[in-house]
């Protein structure tokens, strides 16, 4: 029997693997209790927003880690700040950009909820410029109101990728992006949240909009009957992920907006991934009306978050995707759908000839137990017309309750092995369960199906993950 070496005896092969983990991973999931801004809590420098592990504190365990810790310059190369104090300042510069030597940096700037007073990024922001050729994303997310500390101008970032800005402040009070987007060549993903798309004519002007692959909009979707022209003009993106807050603003201007839209359409030919997202307390018509006005003959992969209550509503999405996707001609391959509305059942929309051929189905929703009934084949001898999903092989399933029918999601990935030729095997299951007793009972039902045993398994409660 083999013996387990000591950590400190591992190769440093492995160490810098185990390193690598330790600091750039997210913390793991928990349903109980929902992610915190535990690094923001704390102000400082860190490696990810919710894992507080640094490699700082890798250095500080034994005079081996901290010369293996600064020789990976990728361990130090992902930055999130979330303090402007002089003591960060310094280990900004004395250690953690300068253990990064030459490699790609990954930069948040973070206000943090907490702090007591107004943060003045200025200096950090006057040591990072020295480093804009070496930025591949950057991140800017203020809570405070407005970004006083800003620059009118900042230097070219000639390798910059990806650019999140949350400026804190309404479109009014403008932070100079121009010069800054139109000099980063490679920029192919922007993020803007709690801003308005319109008034951001860097980022929508000419070349800019044509390049850019990726687009990320927190937005309300006011009075501006502009935005679905200027929607249109990103003919070349390929992900488009829009989170609809909630909008306190006075309903005509929805009615004029949606009067004045009646007739348009936004034709988004490379568009391959589409999320729409749909805050707590929102004007459902809102999510409605951006299905309504897109087309997008080239999209594959869709996700659907809804926050509604009991009622109608969350079919009328599904009514509304419908025609959205018919008017698209679109084949998808992913359908990710959220939603916790009682009355709702995913199972009719799932019949859609657009998925045909879909393989990977993520859900969360109160009728979950009926979906997976419906997913499951009851003989061998059905037809494959009557299959459906055929082609079904990944499934993902999010606070799942099977009370009342217990290892519902084993017996459904069981009837799908190779009943039929053309009904696809199931590859892969992931399932966190809402009660660890089911997850037992469900891990104990699949383990005693050989017909199980090279399908992929993750399920988890909790903290607690069983492969």
């Amino acid at each position: 029997m083999g013996r387990t070496s000591p950590i400190f005896r591992l190769a440093n092969e492995t160490l810098m693997q185990i390193f690598d983990h330790a600091v750039h991973l997210p913390a793991p999931p928990n349903i109980d209790f929902p992610p915190t801004s535990s690094v923001e809590d704390k102000p400082g420098i860190a490696s990810h927003a919710t894992n507080p592990t640094t490699p700082v504190t890798l250095s500080h365990v034994c005079k081996h880690w901290r010369r293996l810790a600064r020789s990976i310059s990728g361990l130090w190369a992902t930055i999130f700040i979330t303090s402007d104090s002089n003591g960060v300042v310094k280990l900004l510069t004395d250690v953690w950009l300068s253990n990064s030597g030459s490699h790609l940096l990954g930069l948040t700037i973070v206000g943090a909820l907490r702090s007591r007073k107004r943060p003045d990024f200025s200096k950090i922001l006057a040591v990072l410029e020295q480093e804009s050729h070496r930025w591949n994303s950057f991140t800017l997310d203020n809570h405070w109101g407005q970004w006083s500390c800003l620059p009118s101008s900042m230097a070219p970032a000639t390798q910059l990728r990806s650019l999140s800005f949350n400026p804190g402040c309404r479109y009014e009070q403008q932070v100079n992006l121009q010069r800054f987007v139109i000099d980063s060549p490679a920029l192919r993903e922007v993020e803007l949240r709690d801003q308005d798309l319109v008034m951001h004519a860097a980022v929508v002007s000419g070349v800019i909009s044509t390049r850019l692959t990726t687009l990320k909009l927190r937005i309300a979707m006011e009075n501006h009957p502009e935005f679905f022209s200027t929607l249109s003009l990103f003919q070349g993106l390929e992900v488009l992920e829009v989170k609809l807050n909630k909008f306190d603003g006075i309903d005509r201007t929805l009615q004029l907006f949606q009067h004045h839209f009646k007739d348009e359409i936004v034709y988004l030919p490379a568009l391959k991934r589409f999320t729409l997202i749909g805050a707590q307390g929102l004007a459902h018509d809102r999510l409605l009306m951006l299905l309504d006005h897109l087309e997008i003959p080239s999209l594959s992969d869709i996700a659907i978050r809804t926050a509604f209550p009991a009622g109608e509503r969350a079919p009328a999405v599904f009514s509304a995707l419908d025609k959205m996707l018919q008017r698209s001609n679109a084949v998808l391959q992913c359908l990710s759908f959220f939603d916790e509305n009682n009355d709702f059942n995913l199972h009719p929309f799932l019949t859609h000839p657009s998925l045909i051929s879909l393989e990977e189905l993520e859900a969360r929703s109160c009728q979950m137990n009926i979906l997976l009934e419906c997913l499951k084949i009851e003989s061998r001898d059905t037809p494959v017309d009557f299959v459906l999903l055929p082609k079904l092989r990944h499934i993902r399933l999010v606070l799942y309750d099977c009370s009342n029918n217990p290892c519902a999601l084993s017996k459904l990935a069981k009837s799908r092995m190779g009943v039929n030729p053309l009904v696809a095997k199931i590859v892969s299951v992931e399932a966190k369960f809402s009660v660890r007793r089911q997850m037992e009972m469900e891990r104990r039902f699949w383990d005693r199906q050989p017909e199980l045993a090279l399908v992929e398994r993750r399920f988890y409660h909790g903290d607690s993950i069983v492969q």
